[in-house]
């Protein structure tokens, strides 16, 4: 009975994880994760079962304790002490979820994407209801917003760029993009005719909802993850796995001139702050910026979170303000220090091998070999987005990260798993 109830919150959690940002409900987010956290964390406990690969333990936590040293002297500390404890809690989320059993790890796959459903919902509802009633609100209602704030609102209301339950429409393409290659799985896979409908639909309002976002990186990165979807597919000599190949080129196709199109168009007809160059152009100055930093301080460290003050102190005179080096590697370099960013990519590179070398055990498995392959291309996605962008760094999208990861991860006792 107590790991039926643990299990029953580890679901809740997973599929409230996406409606709730820090910046806007802390204490309740704070309590989801902790919610999560502790699920997790019982039911490895009780079963036994927990993160084993030695291979990925030792990158990992000497990752940690560089990120935890880093914060003894970062710029500042209770920043950094804070997201310090964001990235432990991912870690035990990461080695609890690891260790179970894959028939477990789907259910929580599939919490995801029915939880996009909603998320989804919301976001076209205010493509074409919100947006449109907002600053009229926001004039009569918001009157303790700032100026700065107030802006900021107006803008995302004028451009019509979805955000949904993120405060981004970035955030909000980092998540849809990666909970998509997700659906498709389970659309074209899953043996229940029930689930392959609702991820079917699931997968339609994601599309769609990611369009508004208007993220033509996203887009880009979602192109990518599919079509080394479909090269994992070619690994499988089976007539089964030739048709989910053609499926997935045809998705690849698809996303791929969704991209081209957004693309035109936004270079072509978007005007003000939503102009496809102005934020190219932006990008450019943080990644120009990030780089002399790193020249002229190759070795140090400013602690998580501290990017933003470097900036200014480099860049005082910048067309773009900004607390993100919008480029995963760079802004660890930068914060953590060099050390940490090779021990990072080392701890990222154990868990693809892992990954890998799981796949190869798998291959007469058609339906594991793809759910395990889909979440270690949907995690590709997301590191492949977090070249141009943020979501690393925001507990919303990176939980989700971490979890994605734990789905694919080779584990000692695999197969083995705590399944309540």
């Amino acid at each position: 009975m107590p790991k039926k109830i643990l299990w029953a919150a580890v679901i809740a959690c997973v599929f409230l994880l996406p409606f709730f940002s820090s910046d806007v409900f802390r204490a309740q987010t704070y309590f989801l994760y902790a919610l999560l956290t502790v699920s997790l964390f019982g039911i490895a406990v009780m079963n036994r079962s927990w993160l084993k690969n030695r291979a990925i333990i030792l990158p990992l936590s000497l990752w940690l304790f560089i990120v935890f040293f880093t914060s003894l002297y970062a710029l500042y500390a209770p920043g950094a002490f804070t997201a310090f404890c964001h990235m432990l809690v991912f870690v035990i989320i990461f080695m609890a979820s690891s260790g179970l059993e894959d028939k477990r790890k789907r259910q929580l796959a599939f919490t995801l994407v029915v939880g996009s459903i909603l998320v989804s919902v919301r976001a076209i509802l205010q493509y074409f209801i919100f947006f449109d009633k907002i600053v009229p609100l926001m004039q009569a209602r918001w009157t303790g917003l700032s100026e700065k704030e107030i802006l900021y609102i107006t803008d995302i209301a004028l451009r019509h760029r979805t955000i949904s339950t993120f405060v981004t429409s970035n955030l909000l393409a980092s998540y849809l993009s990666m909970v998509n290659i997700i659906a498709m799985l389970f659309c074209v896979i899953d043996e229940n005719k029930l689930f392959r409908v609702v991820s079917l639909f699931a997968l339609a309002l994601n599309c769609y909802s990611l369009w508004l976002t208007r993220s033509a990186a996203a887009l880009a990165s979602l192109a990518i993850g599919i079509f080394l979807m479909s090269l994992f597919l070619s690994a499988k000599r089976q007539p089964r796995a030739a048709r989910l190949k053609k499926i997935f080129t045809i998705f690849c196709v698809g996303a791929s001139t969704a991209f081209v199109c957004l693309f035109i168009n936004r270079a072509a007809h978007d005007m003000g702050t939503d102009r496809l160059f102005l934020s190219l152009t932006g990008r450019l100055e943080f990644w120009k910026t990030a780089i002399r930093i790193v020249s002229d301080q190759p070795l140090q460290f400013v602690g998580l979170g501290g990017f933003g003050f470097l900036y200014r102190l480099y860049a005082p005179y910048a067309q773009f303000e900004s607390t993100m080096a919008h480029n995963l590697f760079l802004q660890l370099w930068i914060e953590t220090g060099i050390v940490a960013t090779l021990v990072f990519v080392w701890f990222i590179w154990a868990i693809i091998w892992s990954g890998i070398k799981g796949l190869n055990r798998l291959l007469p498995d058609l339906d594991n070999y793809a759910f395990k392959a889909a979440c270690l291309c949907a995690a590709a996605v997301f590191l492949i987005h977090n070249m141009l962008d943020f979501s690393f760094f925001v507990p919303q999208t990176a939980v989700i990260f971490w979890l994605l990861c734990s789905f694919f991860t080779s584990n000692d006792n695999n197969g083995k798993g705590i399944g309540p």
